[in-house]
């Protein structure tokens, strides 16, 4: 990153809305790559729409990071229901993170979870959970540096 201005990581307020909901687009846009199945309009929907006010307003958490005013960065998470077949625990998923290109680099997407992992330890939380395909090695490389190691593998096939 060559200049770039200072980041700030803070909680999202409901005025976030529209930052949140295009850098959700970004996401779903670089996440095609590893599935076309995704649904580029998803982020316009009132289902996301809901998604996107219940964790800006306290039904889970946003994170965002900003520079110079601009949202760049992003992270939202909730509590989550364990498997009835595993021991009770307080988890809680990371739903998504994502960082403009021009900002990744810098510790930016790191510092996004470092603020979600003091939350989830404010809330009781013993394990913190998270997705992320396979395909997604920039990602993947992150959680590694992070301490996440894999839990579950899902696989699919498609019918012709």
């Amino acid at each position: 990153m060559k200049n770039t201005p200072e980041v700030t990581i803070r909680r999202g307020q409901p005025n976030d809305l529209a930052a949140i909901r295009t850098l959700d687009q970004l996401l779903i846009a670089h996440d095609r790559q590893f599935d076309p199945s995704l649904d580029a309009s998803w982020s316009e929907s009132v289902e996301a729409t809901e998604f996107f006010v219940g964790r800006l307003s306290g039904d889970g958490v946003c994170f965002v990071a900003e520079a110079d005013g601009v949202v760049v960065g992003s992270l939202l998470g909730a509590m989550s229901e364990v498997a009835s077949y595993r021991r009770p625990a307080c988890l809680v998923e990371a739903e998504t993170l994502f960082v403009h290109p021009d900002q990744r680099g810098g510790g930016v997407g790191r510092r996004l979870m470092d603020a979600f992992l003091d939350w989830a330890q404010e809330q009781g939380a013993v394990k913190i959970s998270l997705r992320v395909s396979a395909a997604n090695n920039e990602a993947i490389r992150l959680y590694d540096k992070l301490g996440y190691t894999p839990y579950d593998l899902i696989l699919e096939k498609d019918i012709e």
